[in-house]
Order: structure tokens, then sequence, then C-alpha cells
């Protein structure tokens, strides 16, 4: 296939982006398709379709194409989603296809290669297989190693993200990169701070949510299941509210059927009186200000972007030494890194920074600090143009 720069219909090279959910669209990909858009690429989307994806069309600036995925293992509605996706790519004659999230990045790379692209970039943003076990793991390997067969250039985004994707033989060291410090998208700093609008805001759920400004709280921002941590927070959480009724628990999302919480965990949740929930909110920037800092206790990660939101809110993180998660915190200096599953270690770096506010707001301004000269968005898309050229230029 050739594409529409190369047969010289068209002077823009044109790019198509490829995920599977309109959220991840909004999430992990905001203001990076206007940016390339702006830089003389004819941008394009593929996802599934959802209400958000105007939204997204709307925000970015770009065509978007409608190609339903499963985000679960369907291997009939997977061939649908494959073949609809060369329709598009056969469509548009894409230059460039840069595709991310489990399913899409199958789904996006075996249509790019299957339709000869020129330039095929992965994003490998995590790895579910590593909290998978039997049959189940056995298929996301296979699936993890397709797509990076079918990719040029395989961007991981964070340092051990990478190792464990080489150790686990999924692709080869040398078709691997990390742009700059990692992360997928970096993070926008000025829409975490606290303008005039915005601590209007948080007075508002403050008192919505009945949070006093003198409750020690940690937040957490995510998905509510096993694989976040969410067992280990609530344990520590119940000892930490022993010690103290004033301190606060703020969950921010919703829990997934796909990785349920065990009956227990979920009696604390909705039951403990130090536990607050506001279910799913579109916009986060506000949360961060109602919290001392925020605990990501994941399992898993590719780099999670909470930890970078928490920095640039001037919040610490306390996190766990999983894949990816150790990457976004510099343990002592950004927040606190504790081996993933130990509920001990966990309490107790929590009670750390509910007990010694000075030393948290001093790890939140190092926190800032960091994601200002580490994390911008234009690093990693300046980054991504890079590769994107020289894929072209072979």
């Amino acid at each position: 296939m050739m594409s529409r720069a190369a047969s010289g219909t068209d002077a823009r090279p044109t790019v198509l982006y490829c995920v599977t959910v309109p959220l991840s669209a909004w999430t992990l990909l905001r203001g990076q398709l206007a940016y390339f858009a702006q830089q003389g690429f004819d941008v394009h989307l593929a996802c599934t379709p959802g209400p958000a994806l105007a939204d997204v069309a709307a925000r970015e600036g770009v065509t978007v194409h409608e190609v339903s995925m499963n985000r679960q293992t369907s291997p009939l509605r997977d061939v649908h989603s494959l073949f609809a996706m060369v329709s598009v790519m056969r469509q548009i004659r894409p230059d460039v296809v840069n595709a991310g999230t489990p399913k899409a990045g199958l789904v996006g790379m075996l249509a790019a290669w299957l339709t000869g692209v020129r330039a095929r970039v992965y994003v490998l943003r995590g790895l579910r297989l590593e909290t998978s076990r039997g049959t189940t793991r056995a298929i996301l390997t296979l699936t993890e190693k397709l797509a990076c067969r079918c990719a040029h250039s395989v961007v991981c985004v964070s340092h051990s993200l990478r190792d464990q994707a080489v150790e686990a033989g999924l692709v080869r060291r040398e078709k691997t990169l990390v742009i700059g410090s990692g992360s997928s998208n970096g993070v926008e700093i000025a829409r975490f701070e606290p303008d005039e609008r915005m601590v209007e805001e948080v007075a508002r759920l403050r008192t919505a949510h009945g949070l006093s400004s003198d409750s020690p709280t940690i937040g957490f921002i995510g998905r509510l299941t096993r694989d976040k941590g969410i067992v280990e927070l609530a344990t520590a959480f119940e000892r930490l509210y022993a010690e103290d009724p004033s301190r606060r628990l703020l969950l921010v999302g919703e829990t997934e059927g796909g990785d349920p919480l065990p009956e227990f965990t979920r009696q604390v949740l909705l039951d403990h009186p130090g536990v607050v929930r506001t279910g799913f909110v579109s916009e986060t920037a506000p949360y961060y200000q109602l919290m001392d800092a925020l605990c990501l206790p994941s399992h898993r990660e590719g780099f999670p972007n909470t930890p970078l939101e928490a920095a640039a809110a001037g919040r610490p993180t306390v996190t766990t030494d999983a894949t990816g998660a150790r990457d976004s915190v510099e343990d002592g200096a950004t927040g606190l890194v504790v081996p993933c599953g130990d509920v001990e270690a966990l309490t107790a770096a929590l009670r750390h920074v509910l007990s010694d506010p000075a030393e948290t707001r001093t790890m939140g301004s190092h926190a800032r600090r960091r994601v200002a000269e580490e994390f911008t968005p234009e690093q990693i898309w300046e980054g991504l143009g890079n590769v994107y050229r020289e894929l072209l230029q072979k």
C-alpha cells in the first residue's frame, strides 16, 4: 500500500492513532493529536464508538474513525475489529500508525503490518500479563509479542517497563526506546494550578464531601481494583483511622467487574466512616487540592499518570516498587516507595506523610519541580516526532 505522502497526492504525512476506548483518547492523548496537526501531519484517530469520541475530535481538531474493539479477549469480535481497522487504513493510507492500549495495540499493529504502513509505532503502556495467570497470561503474552513483532519501534513509557518487556522475551531491546524520563504524554502543569476558579471549586467539593481543611487526607484517583492495590490501601487506612479518627481516605473512581474487589474490601469502602467516595469524575484536577498526599499502591503500571498530576498540584505520592510505579516517584524526595503488597510498609509510609506535614509539603514542592523539568507534554511529543521522522526517512 502506497501512502499519500509517498504517492505525492498529499504533501502532509498522515498519522493514524489507535486506542481502544474514547476515555483513553481523552486522557492519554490530551493535546498530542492537536500538536501533530500543528506540526503539519494529517492526524486521524481510530477508536471504539462512544459519546466522548466527538469531544476528543472537537478538542484536538482531528478526524475520527469508529472501529469497535472489545477490551476483553473475544476472538470473533477481534477478527471483525481487525477487518474494520484494515478498511480504515486502506481508506486513509497512513504514513505512520501509532497504536497503544492492549486491544488497539494488537489490532492496530496487525492492520498496519497487513497494509504495509511505512512507520509502525507500538506504544507499550503497561503489561496486564504481569498480574495474570494460566491461559489468560499465555494469551496476553502472545498478543504482546505479536504487537511488538509487527512494529518498527516499540516506545515503552517507562524504563522499568522496557526492562520487564525485554526480560519477558516480548521484544528485542534494540527495537525499544523510552522518551526522556518516561510517561505516555507528560502532564500539563497549568491545568493543576489552583487559580480563582479552582479555589472556588475546591471549597464546594470540601463542603459536598464533608472534608475539613484540617482533616489529614490520603487520596486515590483511578480504578478501584485489586491490581491498583485497593485491598492493601483499605486495610492500611483502617489501621490509620483507628489511630486518629480525623483521618480521611478520598477515593475518586469506580470499581470494575473485570478485576473485582473481595467482599470484605468492598464493605470497608462502602461503610467505613472515614472513607469518602466520589465515583467517576470527568475533571480530576481540583481533587488533588483536597488531599495531603496521593497513594497509588499498584501491582503493575506502565507509567502512571496520577503521580505526575499530583506532583503538578504540589502533592507527593506514596507508591510501590511495581513495574512503572517506581519510575514515577523519587523515593524520599518526591514521595515514598514501598514494597508491592506490603501492608505494613504501606501503613508506615502513609502514617509518615500524615504525621509530618512540613516534610510532606517539601516532598510536594520537589515533586512539582521534577515534573516541570522532566515531564512536560512537549518533551514527549518532540520525542515521538523524532521517532516518526526517523522511520519515514528509512
